[in-house]
């Protein structure tokens, strides 16, 4: 990949940069601030089991002076065995020289009475440290070092210091955040806002952080907690970046989120360009290519800032808010986000199209509305642009999108601040139409042989995102990485034809086609002489949350994406397989998980779709879904086997009887009621759909194509009895349970529907039997009986087809089967009502003595 090759080039670059215009920050010692509040508590005793890292925090303070623009810390560590010496023997401090003066006050080690004064600020080394430099940021913050000298197990590290300033970029006013839960235990922590009397510091407290208390002296505020910390609850890997059960304080100066939009508009006004510059003639130049059509030049402007401004921000001091002049990033051709942001917007604003910046927030797209209003409540800035009524948000970070500007994929971040409407917060559209559709077609050739071609289709955000990294990477190299991912999943895997990639970017859609060899495909099962098929569906396994049943929070999941994944196994030889088709529906209002398999020919086809209709579940549903994942976990590595010649068999895990008791009691109480049926009422009438002929002949033997008729008589009760009792029959506990994986507005007319096929299962099955019987005793009644059933079975396998087609719930192969059944069902109807045979065979009417019913 070239991604770390382009980080050390930056990564140098940057060094030379700071090198050529920046001198080491000097940090300051300096007495303890005589504004300080003292802490009214004791530390409380500490679990050393619970101790982890060889030490723990006695104490900690945080007190914030909104007057004089300092934070002062202080941290009392105790070390409780040999490795705490390793973890907590040094000293790091990270600050900002641009607008924060470092101050030493306190390094001490306690030791019993001792108290050892380590503070010798000539012993500090200064280190640029770049934290944010894999996200091509450069923020200019330096660390001060020191390697503490002689620690022993038992001793307290003590260590106070104040960083003076804040960053100007906010006007004075100030915003921050403190998390009242740890991970490790803790003895005390205390934190205090200083308030000048003119100012007002808005508080809000989540998850049982305890209220405040205040103290007023010599015209200050102080607003205080002294408290015992607890230990954060179990860090849960599936919740959202947003979610959080741990104490957490908000406080800021700003009120309204009106105020903060003020303050972003007036730290990045979008400036007109100056006629006659070089960012003038350009913009001028594509208006030209543009020939005045307002979306087209939106077009250019946004492929040059997305495509070639590279990605690359300068966030040192008042920078981490204050974008660079459109002029300086044009010229230069980097940016971050707001200096992208900001030229694109100065370029429209240049040919009268109207447009905003918006702040955003990455990595919360929920609750954002819960916060307290404060510039910290966003970390990145887009556009939204006003196109002859359309407002279409826009962001310039992503490069090489495809589509028109108009229908570009916007992420989902959830609620934005929209300057020119900064009195609220406004949430952006969920994107649709972001798809990645794999086909893996596998050719069983011979022994453990087969051919495997994949083809796949990256559609909207997924076509950017593979299009990004094609940029990215070399094809031959990701020809490697397409090769590994199938190493992991099958042994011998050999490329037989070149890795070939389609682009279509005004379409937006990306056709990646691959073809693969694979020697040892088949895989034996533990503790059996039988051979699986591997149909993997793991694009989708990947990215399902593992969840456990227990879970009660919520939950990320991947948005926006819709993934099919289709395995088609064509068999060896071509040779046929036998009829199959089932289907597991794990879908609710919040998403899709469905598993088909059915077969077609000589090919059995594994469907499965994963759609997420938003970027989290609700606690609510997270039991929900915890639930189906752990069903449609196995169906999505379903497997299937091999005969002894090498070709395929179905044997699906779900197979088995497993009847459900209600349904069969139930089943046999229609099967009496409609015994009872025939023989009160049905088996004494007289034939009313047909009249016999007296000139024609009496047939007392069976011939012709009654013969015919005779065997599907005699086979169809054995017929019904073996669909009853096959893996998908309305007396199986499956087929129920099913129904509760279909969304939840479909489950009644799907239980109506099964009640109404077991109903009508249970009088077909009686019926079948009944017309053996009458069949043999040459009922008049036998021929409207027959084509009364038969037109009956017709009917009834018109409606389930419609349920199978309005629930999505059908195969193809469906339709050729209920084409045969319906050309069969119309000839021995016609055959039974017209010919002379059946009217001379069928004579005997009911006979009271001799009647078996």
């Amino acid at each position: 990949m070239r991604l770390p090759i382009i980080i050390a080039i930056c990564a140098a670059w940057l060094c030379s940069y700071v090198t050529a215009f920046a001198q080491t920050p000097k940090i300051q010692k300096a007495n303890t601030p005589n504004w300080l509040l003292p802490s009214s508590i004791k530390p409380q005793v500490v679990d050393l089991d619970d101790i982890s890292l060889g030490y723990y925090y006695e104490s900690t303070i945080d007190q914030v002076h909104l007057g004089q623009q300092t934070s002062y810390y202080k941290e009392v560590k105790v070390i409780t065995d040999d490795s705490g010496i390793e973890y907590a023997g040094q000293v790091n401090v990270n600050f900002d020289p641009t607008y924060q003066r470092l101050v030493f006050h306190e390094v001490q080690i306690l030791r019993g009475n001792q108290v050892l004064d380590r503070l010798d600020i000539s012993r500090f080394r200064v280190l640029a440290t770049e934290t944010d430099l894999s996200r091509f940021l450069y923020n200019g913050t330096y660390t001060a070092h020191l390697i503490l000298d002689d620690l022993r197990k038992g001793d307290k590290i003590q260590i106070a210091y104040s960083l003076v300033g804040f960053n100007p970029v906010f006007g004075g006013k100030y915003s921050g955040e403190y998390y009242f839960t740890s991970g490790e235990p803790m003895g005390k922590a205390q934190v205090v806002y200083i308030v000048p009397d003119s100012r007002k510091l808005n508080i809000r407290r989540l998850n049982d952080v305890p209220v405040e208390k205040t103290k007023k002296q010599g015209g200050l505020t102080y607003i205080y907690w002294d408290f015992h910390p607890s230990v954060s609850d179990e860090y849960i890997p599936t919740t959202p970046s947003w979610f959080s059960q741990s104490g957490k304080l908000e406080v800021s100066e700003f009120s309204t989120w009106q105020e903060v939009s003020d303050w972003a508009t007036k730290v990045n006004p979008i400036p007109a360009i100056k006629a006659g510059s070089p960012i003038a003639k350009f913009v001028d130049e594509q208006w030209a290519k543009a020939k005045g059509n307002k979306e087209t030049f939106l077009e250019y402007c946004l492929n040059f800032v997305q495509d070639e401004v590279r990605y690359m921000g300068i966030e040192m001091g008042e920078h981490s808010h204050l974008a660079h002049a459109p002029e300086k990033v044009f010229n230069q051709r980097y940016g971050d986000c707001k200096d992208k942001s900001l030229l694109l917007a100065a370029m429209l604003k240049y040919k009268n199209i109207k447009s905003s910046l918006v702040l955003a927030n990455t990595y919360q797209d929920k609750e954002l509305n819960k916060r307290l209003p404060s510039p910290y409540a966003f970390n990145h800035m887009v556009i939204r642009v006003d196109m002859e009524g359309h407002n279409k948000f826009l962001d310039p970070t992503i490069s090489h999108q495809g589509s028109l500007p108009l229908d570009r994929f916007f992420p989902y971040y959830g609620e934005v601040l929209v300057l020119n409407k900064g009195n609220k917060l406004m949430e952006v559209p969920k994107p649709n139409g972001q798809e990645m559709i794999v086909e893996d077609i596998i050719h069983m050739i011979s022994g453990d042989k087969v051919r495997l071609d994949v083809k796949t289709i990256y559609k909207g955000s997924q076509a950017d995102e593979m299009r990004a990294n094609l940029k990215q990477s070399s094809k031959n190299q990701l020809q490697k990485d397409y090769e590994n991912y199938y190493e992991e999943l099958y042994q011998d895997v050999k490329r037989i034809k070149p890795l070939a990639i389609q682009d279509d970017r005004k379409k937006n859609e990306i056709i990646v086609m691959e073809s693969y060899e694979i020697d040892d495909f088949f895989i034996q099962e533990e503790g059996s002489q039988r051979k699986m098929v591997p149909a993997y569906a793991k694009t989708i396994y990947d990215r399902l949350p593992q969840v456990e049943n227990k879970v009660k929070a919520p939950i990320a999941v991947p948005f926006p994406i819709k993934i099919s994944h289709t395995v088609k196994i064509i068999n060896k030889d071509n040779k046929p397989l036998s009829y199959f088709q089932e289907k597991i529906n794990g879908s609710s209002d919040y998403y899709q998980l469905d598993h088909e398999v059915y077969t077609q020919e000589d090919t059995l086809v594994s469907t499965n779709i994963m759609e997420f209709y938003d970027s989290f579940l609700p606690a609510e549903e997270a039991l929900i879904y915890a639930k189906d994942y752990e069903k449609s976990n196995t169906p999505l590595w379903y497997s299937f086997y091999l005969n002894d010649d090498g070709s395929l068999y179905v044997n699906t895990v779900l197979e088995g009887i497993n009847v459900n008791f209600w349904a069969f009691a139930y089943f046999f109480l229609i099967i009496l009621l409609t015994i009872s049926f025939i023989y009160i009422k049905y088996n004494k009438s007289k034939p009313f759909l047909r009249n016999n002929d007296p000139s024609l002949p009496i047939y007392t033997g069976i011939g012709g194509w009654m013969i015919v008729v005779l065997i599907g008589v005699i086979l169809a009760p054995l017929l019904s009895l073996s669909n009853l009792f096959s893996h998908d029959s309305v007396l199986m506990e499956k087929s129920w349970a099913a129904i509760e994986f279909q969304p939840k507005a479909d489950q009644l007319p799907l239980w109506l529907f099964q009640g109404f096929s077991l109903t009508f299962s249970a009088i077909a099955l009686t019926f079948t039997v009944y017309l053996v019987i009458i069949f043999f005793q040459r009922r008049d009644i036998f021929p409207q009986t027959f084509i009364i059933f038969r037109i009956s079975m017709l009917v009834f396998i018109i409606i389930h087809l419609f349920f199978l087609y309005k629930f999505k719930l059908g195969a193809p192969t469906y339709i050729p089967k209920f084409i045969g059944d319906m050309i069969g069902t119309l000839l021995i109807v016609a055959y039974i009502y017209f010919s002379n045979r059946s009217r001379g065979t069928f004579v005997v009417p009911y006979l009271k003595k001799e009647s078996k019913f």
